[in-house]
This record gives C-alpha cells, sequence and structure tokens, in this order.
C-alpha cells in the first residue's frame, strides 16, 4: 500500500512500486494511494498550502521540503521524519529560489537565498548555513539558480542568468575556496529547467540550452566541448551509473523525454505513446540506473483544451529507461510538480 505524508502545509504522497522501491512527488489535490500498474483517484483534501520540493533522504525515514514561513514570508527549508515527527525549520531569512540540491553523501544542501542572490551551503547536522559566493549581481534578470554538486561534493556547478532573455553563462564554485570557473557562457534556456548535470566521476558536465546539449569536459580548466546534440533542451539528468543522459526536448510546444547513451551516444525516445495536449518532463533517474520517474502534463480531459486558458495537471510516470513498461502513476495530481519527483533508497 502506498502512503501520503500530511503535514501542516499540505499533502506529499509516497508512491510505492514495489518492495524498497519509492518515489516522493508534492500533490495539490489530495491523497493519492498508487497502485504499482495503474492510476487511481486522488481522495479529496481541505488544505491546499503549499509544500515545495520534496526530497527523500536514505530509506525514505526522513524528509526535507521547501515552505513558505507565515511570519516571514519567505520560502524556508523544513525537514520531517516519516511520520510526521520531528519537523524542524533548517534556515530562517534566506527566501530560497528553488531548486536546492543535496549533496551525493546527505550532508550538505547547496541553495540559492533570494535574499543575498548568493550560493549557501547548509550542514544537515548542525542546521548552519555559510555564504560561499559574493560577487554575483542579483536582479529581476539577473542571477544565481539550479545549484548541482559534484559527485564528490567539493564543487557545485550553477547557472547565473544574465540578461531578460534567459542567456545563462554556467559556472563552478569550489565549496572550499569559493573560486568561481566559468564553463560555459552564452546559452539560452527555457525558463525553468532543471539539472543533474555532472557524470558520476566528476569530468563531465551536460549543459542544456534551446540551441542544443552540449558535454563538456571540466576535468582541466578551460573546459572543451566532446559533444553536442541539436534541439531545445532542459531537465538534463545523468544517470547514477554514468551510462546514460536522461532530458526532454522542445519540439514546437511539446516535450518529450529522450535517453542519450554515452558510449554510443545515440537518443531514444523513452514517453508513453503519443498523448494529445501533452508535455513530457523533468526525467528522474532511480538510483540503480534501471528506471526513470517523469511528468506529463495536460490539458484536462487530455483531447479537449476547452474552457480557454486549460487547466494543466502534472501526472507522474515511470519507465524502464528503454521506453519499456511505461506506467502513469497518479491521475489528477496537482498543477505543477517541477522540479521533479525523489527516488528513494533502495529504488
Amino acid at each position: 500500500m502506498n502512503r501520503a505524508l500530511r503535514w501542516a502545509c499540505g499533502w506529499v504522497v509516497v508512491a510505492r512500486l514495489a518492495a524498497g522501491e519509492e518515489i516522493a512527488v508534492r500533490s495539490e489535490s489530495g491523497i493519492h494511494v498508487v497502485e504499482a500498474d495503474e492510476k487511481t483517484t486522488p481522495q479529496t483534501m481541505l488544505d491546499h498550502l503549499d509544500v515545495c520540493q520534496p526530497t527523500c533522504l536514505g530509506a525514505g525515514e526522513v524528509f526535507l521540503y521547501l515552505q513558505r514561513t507565515r511570519r516571514e514570508g519567505t520560502q524556508e527549508l523544513f525537514r520531517v521524519n516519516r511520520d510526521g515527527t520531528d519537523r524542524r525549520q533548517l534556515t530562517s531569512g534566506m527566501d530560497i529560489v528553488k531548486p536546492y540540491a543535496v549533496s551525493a553523501d546527505e550532508t550538505r544542501v547547496a541553495y540559492v537565498s533570494g535574499v543575498t542572490g548568493q550560493l549557501h551551503v547548509l550542514r544537515l547536522d548542525r542546521a548552519e548555513s555559510a555564504q560561499v559566493t559574493a560577487g554575483f549581481e542579483k536582479s529581476p534578470t539577473r542571477g544565481l539558480y539550479l545549484p548541482a554538486w559534484s559527485p564528490d561534493g567539493t564543487r557545485v556547478a550553477l547557472a547565473y542568468q544574465v540578461n531578460e532573455l534567459f542567456r545563462v553563462r554556467f559556472v563552478v564554485v569550489d565549496v572550499a575556496t569559493s573560486r568561481v570557473s566559468a564553463i560555459f557562457d552564452g546559452a539560452a534556456l527555457t525558463a525553468s529547467p532543471t539539472w543533474a548535470p555532472w557524470s558520476p566521476d566528476g569530468r563531465k558536465v551536460a549543459v542544456p540550452g534551446i540551441d542544443k546539449l552540449r558535454i563538456l569536459d571540466v576535468s582541466a580548466l578551460p573546459p572543451r566541448v566532446e559533444h553536442e546534440f541539436p534541439g531545445s533542451m532542459r531537465d538534463v539528468q545523468w544517470s547514477p551509473d554514468g551510462a546514460y543522459i536522461a532530458f526532454a526536448k522542445e519540439n514546437l510546444g511539446d516535450c518529450a523525454v529522450h535517453v542519450l547513451d554515452t558510449a554510443s551516444w545515440t537518443v531514444a525516445d523513452v514517453e508513453p505513446g503519443v498523448f494529445a495536449h501533452r508535455c513530457f518532463h523533468t526525467p528522474k533517474w532511480s538510483r540503480d540506473s534501471r528506471r526513470i520517474a517523469f511528468f506529463g502534463n495536460s490539458t484536462h480531459g487530455d483531447m479537449n483544451p476547452l474552457p480557454w486558458p486549460p487547466t494543466i495537471f502534472d501526472e507522474l510516470y515511470v519507465a524502464d529507461r528503454d521506453g519499456w513498461k511505461p506506467r502513469r502513476l497518479t491521475a489528477d495530481l496537482g498543477e505543477t510538480n517541477w522540479p521533479g519527483a525523489s527516488w528513494c533508497e533502495g529504488s
């Protein structure tokens, strides 16, 4: 049986796929009991308070999430046990820009503060934050976002938006020294991309853009472009075993999930068949690199977008990395689940 955690701010669904296999997602519309092989109807809830980016730590006994505080009105990081106990606020006055990033050893969280506009790192064992950068401009059209830890936990890659046209400079920050190195300048992104760009050996970074996907060798500076793939790319996720890169590719308003084989550098589709008015996005790898969880949004009812503007719903899907056995696990999950699902240990 699947479980849903009810917190003071709303609901988080824990979708059980099989023994030891769980995915945490955010729900705006209610409690979902998600069976492994078919979608189910969500139950109704009365609360509609906001929870953002639930993240599973370890085997799923502890979750991190973002919530806007009532007193400060800022978006802060919280933790809670699976059973709802020991709920604690971990940051204060930071107004965190989602998404945040958890280090591979799950001891630290990298985030960008909406107050300072800089990169901060939180130690989870002490609930203490330290500001890492100081020189990035913060304005409505300029600023840091999308932190991503290197596998060894020594560096954080980020995107720095340089103008209102979503032109982006990608940088790497050494956490110990605060040294900033530019790895690519001039890419253009869609409004809400996500990425986990590092190869598991920490030598390469996958950089998305509206014109192409670039694979950069960052083992030495300046970085070198190893491969390029044309198209409007977003939501880049390197598999934990390093053999594949999952991403969403946009085409004339539609988007689909693809997998790139890093041995042959060939691309395959993953999305489950053809759906009207759908956009498949935000792929997240299981920890064994065998499966991908992703979202598909559509107008309610799929085939008829009326009344206009339509209501957009995100639904959770899981598929094998070769596209086989796609399953839709939810129904009317909510209007958005960006920046995606979170696999728990053992998945």
